[in-house]
């Protein structure tokens, strides 16, 4: 499908809708923020760096689209790069639930965590700028490490069942992409596909929020 343009006051700006869906990533990743950055726990902290970083992304992400007219692939470096660093500090985030008595473990995933996001970054810097490098990292580090990691994770802290479950929904959006469903001009797959990852990244919240609960009417 053909992607919009549109003229206003003589800017082209392209994919205006992307520029809708990825603005309210934004607002979606800044209120998160604030609603976790009150717990200063380590689980919270690194989430909450997470909502944070994920809507600086998406408010890069959509100048990158709507302009992509005079920017072309520069556009595309920060949010490309934001999103490598934002889901570096989900896979810390999970981490952080990991029982004490498991440290080393601990100290050796977050060892792999840096290194892999150093080599995505070194990656899409020296090898090739393009945007497998964040869309490889996000299947290793949302998919196997929040969403395997929190199900692993959900029988001792039950409330982290619903990492899983955002991790699941957020891959139907590989189902738009792979039979191409664009219902719509204005609404096309990559549309669609922002969507479902708003609805995934719901599921993050409320593991947290629900966990947070628990924990303070423990105390």
């Amino acid at each position: 499908m053909e992607k919009i343009t549109v003229e206003w006051g003589g800017l082209i700006i392209m994919e205006p809708m992307a520029i809708v869906w990825n603005w309210l990533i934004t607002i979606f990743g800044v209120v998160a923020y604030f609603k976790l950055r009150k717990n200063t726990s380590p689980p919270y902290k690194n989430w909450s760096l997470f909502f944070l970083i994920l809507g600086i992304s998406g408010f890069f992400g959509g100048l990158g689209h709507g302009l992509f007219y005079y920017w072309g692939l520069t556009g595309k470096i920060l949010p490309w790069t934001t999103g490598i660093l934002s889901v570096y500090f989900a896979e810390r985030g999970i981490y952080a639930f990991i029982p004490a008595e498991k440290k080393v473990w601990k100290k050796r995933l977050r060892l792999f965590s840096l290194l892999k996001m150093i080599i995505m970054l070194a990656g899409m810097a020296f090898v090739s700028f393009d945007f497998s490098w964040t869309k490889n990292n996000s299947i290793i580090g949302l998919t196997l490490i929040v969403g395997l990691g929190g199900y692993l994770l959900s029988r001792k802290y039950k409330e982290l069942v619903y990492f899983p479950i955002g991790i699941l929904v957020l891959s139907s959006a590989a189902f738009v992409h792979g039979f191409d469903i664009n219902i719509h001009p204005w609404f096309n797959r990559d549309d669609f596909a922002h969507l479902i990852m708003l609805a995934g990244m719901s599921f993050f919240l409320v593991a947290l929020q629900k966990f947070d609960l628990k924990s303070s009417q423990a105390n």
